[in-house]
């Protein structure tokens, strides 16, 4: 209720690796939280390292920015791009290897033209009645954000809900045959899983089971419990 502290802004940014600071950093959220004293707070992947703060610097130094212009700092960020729609030469349709599991490949634009290796998103889709414009939506948006160098140059592996559930096993099998089929890192630590809805209930189940084969897993409106 001190007066002479009204409009401090605060900004929290801890890698979760760093328990030390990791815990009372959460402890210190929770309170500002029950005392209604608004602030940012990031929790990431990493610990107390110089590639932890080079990824969290361009954040903090916009929070600086929008205070010392006094402009209100967005409790979202800017929604991506849509870009142009994904053309069929670079989209591949597969059936997993002893299982109907379907799923979609698209590859980087550069992907025909060089012999690198590629990392690998793969998005569990909980797609809506639009289901081919819903697709094409996924990929486009990840695209465009490859072409602006959000991220990295990556094949996109989208699996869609369907009659048969995605288990570990299937998981792992559907991994190894993308790995087969695509120039890929073995190296899980450039595979991730994105999913939405009631798919992110299906990775937040399989996660346990599946941590050795992906760096990160994120849950977009995941309807876990």
């Amino acid at each position: 209720d001190d007066v002479s502290l009204k409009g401090q802004k605060y900004f929290f940014d801890c890698g979760h690796d760093e328990e030390n600071l990791s815990e009372p950093n959460s402890e210190l959220h929770n309170l500002l939280r029950d005392k209604n004293i608004k602030h940012e707070y990031r929790v990431r992947n990493g610990a107390h390292t110089w590639d932890y703060w080079h990824k969290a610097m361009p954040e903090a130094l916009r929070f600086i920015s929008s205070n010392v212009q006094n402009s209100s700092f967005p409790d979202n960020p800017e929604p991506p791009l849509t870009g142009s729609v994904v053309s069929a030469s670079r989209i591949f349709t597969h059936t997993l290897q002893a299982s109907e599991l379907s799923y979609t490949v698209s590859v980087p634009a550069s992907y025909q033209s060089d012999t690198n290796r590629y990392p690998v998103i793969l998005a569990v889709h909980d797609r809506g009645q639009n289901q081919s414009d819903e697709s094409q939506r996924l990929f486009s948006t990840l695209n465009t954000m490859m072409e602006n160098s959000k991220i990295p140059p990556a094949l996109v592996v989208e699996i869609p809900l369907q009659t048969e559930s995605l288990t570990s096993s299937l998981l792992r099998n559907l991994l190894l045959e993308i790995d087969n089929q695509y120039r890929t890192f073995a190296d899980r630590q450039r595979t991730i899983l994105i999913a939405n809805s009631d798919a992110g209930i299906q990775l937040y189940q399989l996660i346990p089971d599946c941590s050795a084969s992906v760096n990160a897993c994120l849950l977009f409106d995941g309807n876990i419990p």
